[in-house]
């Protein structure tokens, strides 16, 4: 995937291949904001859920410990992500679960999931901060 400038590929002992896209920073973005984009292959045309890998979302709830987003499929429409949700657990390569961003149709293919920070957490510090490792579809219909 491609990432703006603020994350790094950094260790993180648990997750796939023992490594993370992650971003800690204390300064504004530029114009183009904190944001990370990555490939999705899709196997058959159908209703998928989006499943995110990396910092659990229910660190959403306030207050918030990570930094809300903004994420899009293909540069349609821009869903937010500011509250906690709902967690599947006891993942292997997950260790703090898969996070549900919701449920889409999508056609066969390659698809762009893009990620972009919205707001500083609340806690421990002002920062803009998340953890992101994979993002998984699992077939709903």
């Amino acid at each position: 995937g491609r990432c703006s400038k603020g994350w790094g590929k950094n260790p993180k002992a648990g997750f796939s291949e023992g490594r993370v896209l992650e971003i800690w920073a204390a300064n504004e973005p530029d114009a183009e904001g904190y944001w990370a984009e990555l490939k999705l292959a899709v196997p058959t045309a159908g209703r998928y859920e989006l499943l995110f890998s990396g910092n659990a979302l229910s660190r959403l709830a306030a207050p918030r410990t990570v930094s809300p987003f903004a994420w899009t499929l293909d540069g349609g429409e821009e869903h937010k992500v500011d509250a906690a949700t709902p967690m599947i657990h006891d993942v292997p390569a997950a260790p703090e679960g898969l996070s549900v961003l919701g449920t889409v149709e999508l056609a066969k293919g390659e698809h762009t999931f893009r990620l972009r920070l919205t707001a500083r957490r609340d806690d421990p510090d002002r920062n803009y901060a998340l953890w992101f490792d994979a993002l998984a579809v699992r077939r709903k219909d």
